[in-house]
């Protein structure tokens, strides 16, 4: 039995293993744990180089093992008096002791994982308990296997950008993932989950306990992952004479692109020159930075025209909607303050952001510039010295809500828009719906989806029907957001007029019972080309109608008294429906 354990230490993910100690003597480590003048004592159940190997071999893992992989770290363990505590009850059992509680050091074994074979691995460890019989994959493997996907999915959506990092005597190029809006939100949240054992391991020379940040361990591990995954995917579609050997550059900068796009991520050239390009590439990188590093966001909400105070400013048209700029916080979503009220520095909730300890107008105006990049309109509107928000007209606000909205989402701002669109699903169309009328039936006949009924159409949008002069209405309008019973509504100009050439041409059709059963099992589309919007029939026929959609009770009835057999459920259900088509009208009236 061995439990597999991974830290992450000095840019490396290190992986260590628990198992069941043959001996359960007590270390002679004195009552007080690690000390200036102790040594840490050897963890009683590490499981060690080779039964580590080994339990990787029985779940069919192999790694290209070297000497300078294994190598020996500190774990900040649990200890209750002179033992430590295992990370499981399976590796032993708790100590009976009633000393206090600490975190002491213990000497663990570890094999230290490429970046190429972290992903192996924690690939093979998601979503799953165990690797083999009797090889347990530990709380952290499953964290990392986590950190892992998220800095995937940053890599797919391509929010990252090339950065240069150094020391003043070597630099290295990496790709830098970019934790702005939800990607913030996400990555705070998933590193509150981090087990402690992931963060326990420190170096052999280590007096105290770990004290990086949850977030910062994290963001680190994710940065390595995501830069690995970039640059294996570049180097694999490089040419063969692209791939190693020695090269010249022409600039420090050109060596910085080079490595970016290499398996050895060493920037060669002049130090002074590589220092003033880190200082760019940071400057560079500022404005996202500040972002990134805001515990608020800029967001932008949609308000629609209201009927009479059109939002409570004087003088504006009828039809103005009015983009309004608000600071929302993430820790606290439902904080939002509006931008003029910042610049006014008026209001409790602007006292509210002050123990925040960020510059908030620094934030506002760097993120307002980047929103500018997307959108002309917010672009146009800081010419003002205290941008708000803007107007705009019916057209530019449907524009919004199709494209420009989700652009700004996808670059970390909060977007907030009227309940309506967000809640509508899908886009509402015109459809039609039928009322029907049950044919009078003769004594002794039977029921049949030959029987001719008598259709009346009717045009709805949603669950409002709609009138001719409605109809004439919103073409006259000729706007794609049109106010419809005092809910806007997005609406498509020639939907609208094959509407109204139906409703000039519609009359009282008729047509038999099957071709209403298959429009109202979508086997056959309702005239027009539109929506099929329901059925409304009274009658045997309404009665079909609830039986096919299960919405009237099926009476099941027992097999005839001369059938030998049994009848499974579905050929009882099918039996009892046979009879029911053959029912006379006074049955079913």
């Amino acid at each position: 039995m061995i439990v597999l354990h991974a830290g992450a230490l000095e840019d490396r993910l290190l992986l260590w293993g628990e198992k069941p100690s043959e001996s359960e003597a007590e270390s002679p480590r004195q009552k007080g744990g690690h000390t200036r003048d102790s040594q840490p004592w050897p963890y009683p159940f590490d499981a060690g180089f080779i039964s580590l190997s080994s339990a990787l071999k029985t779940a069919n893992i192999r790694f290209k093992t070297r000497k300078k992989m294994i190598q020996s770290a500190l774990a900040w363990i649990p200890t209750q008096g002179r033992k430590p505590i295992a990370s499981s009850p399976l590796i032993a059992e708790k100590p009976t002791s009633r000393a206090k509680v600490r975190l002491a050091p213990w000497v663990v074994t570890t094999v230290s994982l490429t970046p190429e074979e972290c992903v192996d691995f924690l690939c093979t460890c998601a979503e799953r308990q165990t690797l083999g019989p009797g090889v347990i994959v530990g709380s952290d493997l499953k964290f990392w296997a986590k950190g892992l996907g998220f800095a995937g999915a940053l890599v797919a959506r391509q929010r990252y950008l090339p950065s240069l990092g150094g020391d003043g005597e070597s630099y290295r190029a990496f790709w830098e993932p970019i934790f702005a809006g939800d990607d913030a939100a996400r990555l705070a949240s998933l590193a509150t989950a981090m087990p402690p054992i992931g963060r326990a391991l420190s170096p052999l020379e280590q007096a105290s306990p770990p004290s990086v940040p949850q977030v910062s361990l994290l963001g680190g591990f994710i940065t390595r992952m995501a830069d690995h995954l970039i640059r294996s995917s570049i180097v694999e579609r490089a040419l063969p004479e692209q791939r190693g050997g020695k090269h010249t550059f022409a600039s420090s900068h050109d060596a910085w692109l080079y490595a970016l796009q290499a398996s050895d991520d060493t920037v060669v050239g002049d130090e002074a020159e590589l220092a003033r390009l880190a200082t760019q590439v940071r400057a560079w990188h500022r404005p996202i930075a500040i972002s990134a590093a805001s515990p608020l966001r800029l967001c932008f909400r949609l308000e629609e025209p209201t009927v009479g105070t059109n939002n409570n400013r004087a003088g504006a048209p009828a039809d103005e909607w009015y983009m309004r700029y608000l600071l929302q916080a993430y820790d606290d979503p439902s904080l939002l303050v509006p931008l003029e009220n910042v610049w006014k520095a008026k209001g409790g909730k602007v006292a509210a952001l002050k123990h925040y300890g960020v510059n908030v107008t620094e934030h506002m105006l760097s993120s307002l510039g980047q929103a500018a990049r997307v959108c002309p309109d917010i672009s146009a509107s800081l010419d003002n010295a205290r941008p708000s928000g803007y107007s705009l007209d019916t057209t530019a606000a449907h524009t919004f809500l199709t494209e420009t909205a989700s652009v700004l989402e996808q670059n970390g701002f909060g977007v907030l828009l009227p309940a309506w669109w967000t809640g509508r699903g899908t886009k509402t169309r015109l459809a039609v719906r039928a009322s029907v009328k049950s044919p009078p039936m003769r004594a002794g006949s039977g029921l049949s989806l030959e029987n001719v009924v008598q259709f009346d159409w009717q045009l709805a949008l949603g669950s409002r029907k709609l009138t001719q002069s409605e109809l004439e209405t919103l073409a006259r309008i000729k706007a794609p957001l049109v106010r419809l019973r005092g809910q806007w509504v997005e609406m498509n100009a020639k939907e609208i007029q094959a509407a109204i050439e139906f409703w000039k041409n519609k009359t009282a059709t008729k047509t038999t019972v099957r071709d209403i059963v298959q429009m109202a099992l979508g086997a056959k589309d309702a005239p027009g080309g539109f929506d099929f919007g329901g059925v409304k029939a009274t009658g045997w026929v309404g009665k079909l109608l609830k039986q096919l959609d299960g919405k009237a009770e099926f009476n099941e009835l027992k097999p005839p008294s001369a059938f030998v057999g049994t009848l499974r459920p579905y050929q009882l259900r099918g039996y009892s429906w046979l009879h029911f088509l053959r029912q006379d009208r006074k049955s079913v009236v």
